[in-house]
């Protein structure tokens, strides 16, 4: 994952953006690197969470409530209380432009808006946002996975996740990086982790959890971050495990 060269130097842990060097080698990456763990664990509960309601309205439904009343009250927030004091307008410039409206489309996971008038200029507001509409699509996905019995049938659940490791290890889209847009590079990225997740709940009575497999799988991600990491078609299985 590191050394797909998703994360710009200048970002660093979660979000933030100090100054100062970098204290490890994979200090750049440390965001994606909790982007992909938390795609990969969302992968294998919400896997869980559809096998055990069996219900396609139920699950739906308990998704919805997962994203959504948050999601929106943060927009709203961000939008209509924390915009107006921070922004280097007017309040009445602030309040009449169409891009502060055009904010709250980020409630509605259709699509990803970075910015808001004066607002923290040169940066993107809340930039975590651009994952959940990847996040909520793969829900979908489980959703039609379940209707479709593929649970049960968990043979095509991992010839799905193969088909994206060769997608990686293909690199075929170079759009990542366009986050004002729909990005199938970042689809292929995160449904990799995602769908690795669901193939581990699914094959869980067959993975030997071992120590010494695991500090394996430590010392190779950690060796690895020293020397430019590893491509994500790798990373994914010692990272997962």
């Amino acid at each position: 994952m590191i050394q797909s060269g998703l994360w710009q130097p200048s970002s660093s842990f979660g979000h933030s953006f100090p100054s100062g060097s970098p204290v490890f080698p994979f200090y750049p990456a440390m965001g994606f690197l909790g982007v992909v763990i938390f795609f990969f664990i969302s992968g294998f509960l919400i896997t869980q969470s559809y096998e055990r309601s069996n219900d396609p309205l139920r699950f739906l439904w308990a998704r919805i409530l997962r994203i959504d009343p948050a999601l929106i009250m943060v927009v709203v927030v961000t939008v209509f209380i924390i915009g107006p004091f921070v922004t280097t307008l007017s309040v009445s410039e602030y309040f009449s432009s169409d891009a502060t409206y055009k904010y709250l489309l980020n409630g509605s996971l259709i699509d990803f808006v970075r910015h808001l008038p004066g607002v923290f200029e040169g940066n993107d507001v809340n930039i975590p946002l651009w994952t959940l509409q990847y996040e909520f699509l793969f829900y979908l996905v489980v959703l039609c996975v379940g209707m479709l019995n593929m649970i049960k049938h968990k043979k095509a659940v991992l010839g799905t996740f193969l088909v994206f490791v060769v997608l990686s290890f293909l690199n075929i889209f170079q759009d990542f990086d366009n986050l004002d847009s729909f990005s199938y590079a970042r689809l292929i990225f995160l449904f990799l982790y995602f769908s690795a997740g669901m193939t581990a709940y699914l094959y869980r009575s067959h993975i030997n959890l071992s120590i010494p497999i695991f500090g394996c799988a430590v010392i190779l991600l950690v060796g690895a971050s020293f020397i430019g990491g590893l491509p994500d078609y790798i990373w994914v299985f010692p990272m997962g495990y």
